[in-house]
């Protein structure tokens, strides 16, 4: 009976903080049916059955849940929740429509690219980039990426969004080196990026955005954009298709657009308190005289796109990081010890700074 109860108490602990983000992220949804979603995610046939499992507190290691979006998906589809592929709730709203002078463009790169013995292909690249330039107003998404700006020091390509994730991104990250997300089914693929500011007057920038443009007709293209959906939802990002907008071979191709769900106001206000950003404004004086594993780790630290900007802690750290992208740091190590000290350099230059105001 002791074992039994520890055991719950240990399931209620690590499931808590999944279950409040998930709330957060689907709150049209049942906390009931949310519970029992969360379970078959875990690999259980219903909640009942996952906690009869845990009777034996040993038997599961509750520090590591990874949850499988698509059987998340479908259990909330059995329960009559109308949910993408990607896990957005519907129904969702009507995009815009491409304006009639975004239509003469597209018309245009046709006449350009469609039966041409010897296509204009600058003509060609100007009017795409100018579809794309549209496109990322239209829908927010960003600015496309340009590697020739100087006032950019650093770039970290497409993260997980902590706020709306679901436990497992690690495993994906992981599959790439230098944690790179790629989805399956992409191709032609243009990268828009959204700026956060330093106090140097110079500017880091996360990928807010990524448009892929791949034939309708590609191989494996169908079967890549399948597996690709459950991915972007457990990243907490969305995957949607706009076809009407494609500028590459229009009419031939899809326009499928992967976006965080946290929007670029929040983001910027986590950034401005963040760990990241005091570790990269503080990154030569930490590094002075400083040894091999702390300089290393502070390199991966920055290097990481996965971090999140909404950390509180070295124990928040832990949970929502360390166990997913970085196993061998999460029971303790060197490294640990030198990511934690640091951690708590930030949280006292955090305090003293919040006193002075």
């Amino acid at each position: 009976m002791a074992n039994a109860t520890i055991a719950s108490q240990e399931l209620e602990f690590a499931l808590r903080p999944i279950k409040n983000r998930l709330q957060a992220r689907f709150f049209q949804i049942k906390s009931s049916h949310l519970t029992e979603a969360i379970a078959s995610g875990l690999g259980f046939k219903t909640n009942a059955s996952m906690r009869a499992e845990l009777i034996d507190s040993s038997h599961w290691r509750l520090d590591y849940l990874n949850i499988d979006a698509a059987r998340f998906r479908e259990r909330l589809v059995n329960l009559g929740y109308a949910m993408g592929p990607d896990l957005q709730l519907g129904p969702l709203p009507a995009p815009p429509a491409p304006p009639l002078y975004y239509q003469q463009w597209l018309e245009q790169l046709r006449a350009l690219e469609v039966g041409v013995r010897k296509p204009d292909y600058d003509a060609i690249r100007r009017l795409r980039r100018r579809c794309a330039e549209d496109f990322a107003q239209t829908f927010g998404v960003g600015a496309i990426e340009n590697r020739e700006d100087k006032s950019v020091i650093r770039r970290w390509s497409i993260g997980v969004d902590h706020s709306v994730c679901l436990p497992g991104w690690g495993g994906m990250a992981n599959s790439k080196r230098g944690g790179f997300i790629d989805f399956p089914g992409s191709d032609h693929t243009w990268n828009f990026c959204q700026k956060l500011p330093l106090s140097t007057g110079k500017y880091v920038t996360y990928q807010s955005a990524m448009v892929s443009l791949p034939y309708k007709d590609g191989m494996s293209v169908k079967e890549g954009l399948a597996k690709a959906a459950p991915m972007a939802g457990q990243l907490g990002w969305t995957m949607t298709f706009l076809d009407e907008w494609s500028w590459y071979v229009p009419g031939a191709t899809h326009l499928v657009l992967y976006r965080p769900i946290t929007p670029h106001s929040i983001v910027s206000k986590q950034w401005e308190r963040s760990f990241k950003c005091w570790l990269l404004e503080n990154r030569s004086l930490l590094r002075r005289s400083a040894g091999g594993t702390r300089r290393k780790v502070i390199d991966d630290i920055l290097d990481c796109q996965h971090l999140p900007l909404d950390l509180i802690g070295y124990e928040d750290c832990r949970t929502r990081y360390l166990k997913e992208f970085a196993r061998h740091m999460y029971d303790g190590c060197d490294m640990a010890s030198v990511f934690k000290r640091l951690m708590e350099k930030w949280a006292a230059a955090d305090a003293s700074a919040s006193l002075s105001k």
